[in-house]
């Protein structure tokens, strides 16, 4: 039986920072989503396949998926030097399998 693939379209906010060799990419909406790339670009884009992953397990799971935008630097965790051009937003495309 073919499925129709529905897509949740989210707009994250993804911090970037330098981490010695590697870059630390986080989105402050989603508690515990870190992940890292060897530049911005990777780092993105791996934050971006972990919020996919991370709203599809809260979708199976039955939860509320967390949604906000940085507005302030202020909003950002202390002790980290991150600046708003260091905030990446992004849409990134969540399916969902619904039967025809």
């Amino acid at each position: 039986m073919p499925t129709h693939v529905m897509h949740i379209q989210l707009c994250v906010d993804i911090a970037v920072v330098k981490d010695e060799s590697e870059f630390h990419a986080f989105c402050p909406a989603f508690k515990g989503l870190h992940v890292y790339g060897a530049t911005v670009k990777e780092a993105i884009k791996n934050a971006c396949d972990a919020v996919t992953a991370y709203v599809s397990s809260l979708i199976k799971h039955n939860e509320p998926i967390p949604c906000c935008k940085i507005i302030d630097e202020d909003m950002l965790p202390d002790g980290l030097d991150i600046k708003k051009r260091d905030i990446y937003h992004r849409n990134v495309a969540i399916p969902m399998g619904v039967p025809a």
